[in-house]
C-alpha cells in the first residue's frame, strides 16, 4: 500500500502526486480514496479520471464512511 498526497488546492490543474500515483497503478489495482472529491477537481474531471482509470483496468473505491482508518476498505 502506498499513500500519495498533494498539499495544494484541488482546483489546481498541477497535481504532482496524482501524476506519480497514476504512474505506479497497474491493471487489476484498486485505487482507494478517502473521498471522491479528493480525486477530481470537479464532477467532469472526476468522471474523466475514473473512466480513464477503468479503461486501464484500475478500479476506484471509497471507504463507506469517508474515513481513512486502514486497508480493510480495499475491494
Amino acid at each position: 500500500m502506498c499513500v500519495f498526497t498533494d498539499h495544494a488546492s484541488g482546483t489546481r490543474a498541477d497535481r504532482p502526486a496524482l501524476g506519480q500515483l497514476r504512474e505506479v497503478l497497474l491493471p487489476g489495482d484498486t485505487l482507494v480514496v478517502c473521498k471522491l472529491d479528493r480525486l477530481g477537481r470537479g464532477s467532469l474531471h472526476l468522471t474523466e479520471t475514473v473512466t480513464d482509470l477503468a479503461r486501464q483496468g484500475i478500479g476506484c473505491s471509497t471507504p463507506p464512511t469517508g474515513k481513512t482508518a486502514g486497508p480493510r476498505w480495499a475491494n
